[in-house]
């Protein structure tokens, strides 16, 4: 794999460009969890109670067996089962299976206390596993109200936020999940709650360290569209670049602007 930046050598804030982040090789059972197929949400969240529903798509490349079911096991921060389902379901189309959990007295997610679950959720069929994956998650409630703003566990929380990019400056753009977590570390010291990611999907590191620090984030998928931004040919400012040099994402924003926003919304 390789990449040619030719054309893309030059931006308002150039950071460097290539393969920046990890590559992952995937080899999946016959009968297997789609990338990002793990969706869990807390439509009730107090400190009483909690209703999960976890929705996993599972893919069979060919039909096999009879007996399939899928088990989902809920783990608090200490790695303990708290709770667990098990349903059984069709092998002979693409499924979502979707799944209720009910849990007393959870630890809630929040700025001050971002307590963290983990669902993993096994395929079986004819009694044997196929495959496993696993997704974190936190228990909370969040709602906008027009005259009175955010809610998060029916607590109204202003945003006290930042715009950071993908880069961690001198570092360029290959940023190790020990940096982010340092530059994390010193916007909480200074009150910081809330993260708005220019202009494009950042890294998974990141997202899973505003997970377990506690910040709120505002993620976003585009900075150009289906035009490009003007670029400099000489010096910045100049916006004199034309032809190969200034092309950018918009060339395929038509073709691969939807695939590119829903694979945002699954990962993030």
């Amino acid at each position: 794999v390789k990449v040619d930046h030719t054309a893309y050598v030059d931006s308002r804030w150039y950071t460097g460009s290539g393969i920046y982040r990890n590559v992952r090789l995937v080899k999946t059972a016959p009968v297997y969890i789609p990338q990002w197929g793990i969706q869990v949400t807390t439509p009730i969240a107090n400190k009483n109670e909690a209703v999960i529903h976890v929705n996993t798509q599972v893919f069979a490349k060919k039909y096999q067996g009879e007996d399939a079911k899928l088990k989902v096991e809920i783990f608090d921060a200490a790695g303990k089962e708290v709770e667990q389902e098990k349903t059984s379901f069709d092998l002979t189309h693409e499924n979502s299976i979707k799944q209720t959990i009910e849990l007393d007295n959870p630890h809630l997610w929040s700025l001050e206390t971002p307590n963290l679950y983990t669902a993993k959720v096994t395929v079986y069929v004819d009694g044997d596993k196929m495959e496993s994956d696993v997704t974190t998650f936190g228990i909370r409630t969040i709602k906008f109200d027009s005259h009175k703003g955010f809610f998060l566990n029916d607590k109204n929380v202003k945003f006290k936020g930042v715009n950071i990019h993908h880069d961690a400056g001198a570092v360029g753009s290959a940023v190790p999940k020990s940096v982010w977590r340092s530059r994390l570390n010193r916007l909480k010291s200074v009150g910081v709650n809330a993260l708005r990611l220019s202009h494009n999907p950042h890294s998974p590191e990141l997202m899973e360290l505003a997970d377990e620090m506690g910040f709120l984030v505002n993620s976003e998928a585009f900075d150009d569209w289906d035009r490009a931004k003007k670029k400099s040919q000489v010096y910045l400012g100049d916006n004199k670049a034309s032809g190969a040099d200034a092309v950018s994402y918009n060339i395929h924003f038509n073709e691969w602007a939807e695939r590119d926003l829903k694979d945002l919304i699954r990962r993030d």
